[in-house]
């Protein structure tokens, strides 16, 4: 297929998704529309869905509960993190009075915020790479916006954290680690990307 232009990609998707959520989610016209935030997985990979939660944490009103649906109904493609039911959610991260797993109970709420899709959309398929290309400045100001929303709100469970020093042991000491989100090399992937290509490891590493 053709590469897509950047400049309509960016406006669809800005127009389409990142305008209208803003002012669902920040406009004080509409902030007494909603007493909490429902995240809803979508059936993309682990990260597509925590930059989704990173998004409501952002973006929703301080206090406001964020209440995370990740549990596999048994027909996604992508999103199979365990069996039918289970909640990945729960088994990441602990319960905090910010963001806790979603129960039954809370997709009946009557002012609840439907949350699915990300907002940012430097956090979107085609455009993730434009990232680099923004200023040291604003890239700092995002990074310090976003930590600064997870803190006390986003904690590995207990058992997260045992996994990890177990991993952390074997370790020698004063080791760095470089983690690298490798994409499956598929035609599918590579139709998300804006350059319609998906790069080798070794691209990704440089």
């Amino acid at each position: 297929s053709e590469q897509p232009l950047l400049a309509d990609t960016v406006c669809k998707a800005f127009l389409s998704v990142t305008l209208p959520r803003l002012l669902d989610l920040c406009d004080a016209r509409f902030e007494n529309d909603y007493d909490a935030v429902l995240v809803t997985y979508h059936d993309n990979g682990l990260f597509a869905n925590v930059l989704q939660l990173l998004d409501a944490l952002l973006l929703s009103k301080p206090g406001v509960p964020i209440l995370v649906d990740w549990q596999r109904r048994g027909v996604e493609g992508h999103f199979q993190y365990g069996p039918v039911g289970f909640d990945l959610f729960q088994h990441l991260f602990a319960r905090t009075s910010r963001c806790r797993s979603a129960t039954r109970h809370d997709g009946q709420r009557s002012r609840v915020n439907d949350f699915r899709k990300r907002v940012n959309i430097l956090f979107m398929n085609m455009l993730r790479g434009l990232i680099w290309k923004v200023p040291d400045k604003d890239f700092q100001a995002l990074r310090e916006g976003y930590h600064q929303a997870m803190q006390g709100a986003l904690i590995p469970s207990p058992l997260m954290c045992r996994k990890l020093k177990e991993v952390r042991d074997t370790w020698p000491e004063g080791a760095r680690v470089v983690g690298v989100h490798k994409r499956l090399g598929t035609n599918e992937v590579a139709a998300c990307q804006l350059a319609q290509r998906n790069p080798p490891p070794e691209e990704y590493l440089a």
